[in-house]
């Protein structure tokens, strides 16, 4: 049977414990570069790594996301700049 997932926009470490605190199951949060929210994101290499350990001790998601897509000519730093988020344990559904 499928479970819904109440899932939040973190934006910020203490905006995702806020999120799960009050009952997400997950939240969802972008690198600063290729997010369209770029001056509300904290989630730099390392804050990124304390929300998904964080999340993980809860038994909760941290779901990465790039809502600006790259144009081609950059599509190898693209890849290069996401190579360390997919070394941080992140599952990846789409890369």
């Amino acid at each position: 049977m499928f479970k819904p997932e109440l899932l939040s926009p973190a934006g910020s470490l203490k905006n995702m414990r806020y999120a799960f605190a009050y009952g997400a199951d997950a939240v969802y949060a972008g690198q600063p570069r290729y997010s369209l929210r770029v001056r509300n994101n904290e989630f730099n290499h390392e804050n990124l790594q304390i929300g998904i350990d964080e999340a993980h001790a809860q038994g909760k998601k941290l779901y990465v996301v790039c809502n600006i897509q790259p144009h081609n000519s950059k599509l190898k730093t693209f890849i290069r700049d996401l190579k360390p988020v997919v070394e941080m344990g992140l599952m990846p559904n789409h890369v």
